[in-house]
Formats: C-alpha cells, sequence, structure tokens
C-alpha cells in the first residue's frame, strides 16, 4: 500500500528527531512510575479499608464484652428470686439464658449470619427480659421472609433490643 508506506515516511520524517531512542526511553520510564503510583494508591486504600474493617470488629468485641457480664448478672439475679417464686419460670429462665450463651459462643467470631439466627438469639433474650418485666414488657415482631434471609455480622441488632428494653423500662 503506496499511500501507507507514504504517510509512514512522512510521520518519520516530522516526527524522527524526537522518537530517538533516549526520548522513548524517558516515556517509558514515565509510563512504569504512573504505574507504580497507581499501584500504591491501591495499596493504601486497600490498606485503609482493612483498618476500618479491624476498627469495626474491635468496637463490636468490645460491646459483646461489655453487654455479656451485664446482662448475666441481671438474669442471675432474676432467676435466683423465681426460685422461691416460680420455679417453671425459673427453669424456663434457665432454657433461654442457655440458648442465648449457646448463640453467643457460636456466632460472635462467625462473620455474617442470617437474620433468622439473629432474630433467635433476640427472642431468648426477650423471653428473658419478659419473665422478669413480666407485663411490662410487651413485644411485637415484624419481619419479613427477605429480611429473615438477608445476612449481617453476629450481634448487630442484640445491642439495639437491649438498649431499646434498657431505656424502656426506665422511661415507661
Amino acid at each position: 500500500t503506496p499511500i501507507f508506506t507514504t504517510l509512514l515516511e512522512d510521520l518519520q520524517n516530522l516526527l524522527g528527531g524526537f522518537l530517538n531512542v533516549p526520548f522513548v526511553y524517558f516515556l517509558i520510564l514515565l509510563g512504569a512510575e504512573a504505574m507504580q503510583h497507581a499501584r500504591a494508591r491501591r495499596e493504601e486504600e486497600l490498606q485503609a479499608t482493612r483498618l476500618a474493617g479491624q476498627l469495626s470488629e474491635a468496637r463490636l468485641g468490645l460491646l459483646q464484652r461489655q453487654l455479656h457480664p451485664h446482662f448475666l448478672f441481671n438474669a442471675l439475679n432474676s432467676i435466683r428470686a423465681l426460685i422461691e417464686e416460680d420455679r417453671d419460670k425459673a427453669r424456663q429462665m434457665v432454657t433461654e439464658l442457655s440458648e442465648f450463651f449457646r448463640y453467643s459462643l457460636l456466632h460472635t467470631r462467625s462473620g455474617e449470619i442470617p437474620l433468622e439466627s439473629e432474630l433467635d438469639a433476640i427472642r431468648s433474650y426477650l423471653a428473658i427480659q419478659k419473665i422478669r418485666f413480666e407485663e411490662r414488657l410487651e413485644v411485637t415482631w415484624e419481619v419479613s421472609a427477605e429480611a429473615n434471609a438477608s445476612r449481617l455480622p453476629g450481634f448487630l441488632v442484640h445491642p439495639l433490643v437491649e438498649n431499646a428494653v434498657k431505656h424502656g423500662m426506665e422511661t415507661s
């Protein structure tokens, strides 16, 4: 193709001074430096994301460690009081407490779990609170099937429910 050859020759004549070896080498170095900078930036972003995730896990772990002793203390005091008053309720409370702590042992470090599993543990927690507070605590559940199937970190919802019960009992 003579037109292509002529065009290529014209381009070489026009840019001949610029397309020498040092200039091409400089362009290659410049491109490599840009790629290395972009790679380092991506690595920094990944590290920042990892650190944010670790911080969230640490905060959740701290919250869980604070939650369990307080809840256990209250539940055991309630069981102690119920043993004399109503042994069946005391037994039921021990059963619910064991279910709740079984869940907490299995799911505190297991990553994401179905919401349905989290709600089962909350049901045990609320059953204990219902025994403690009797008719003063009323619970209504409205959870769609789609929501039940969604996944979330274990013990994400429980602190919200515990705070709702605690502050609701204080203000009601």
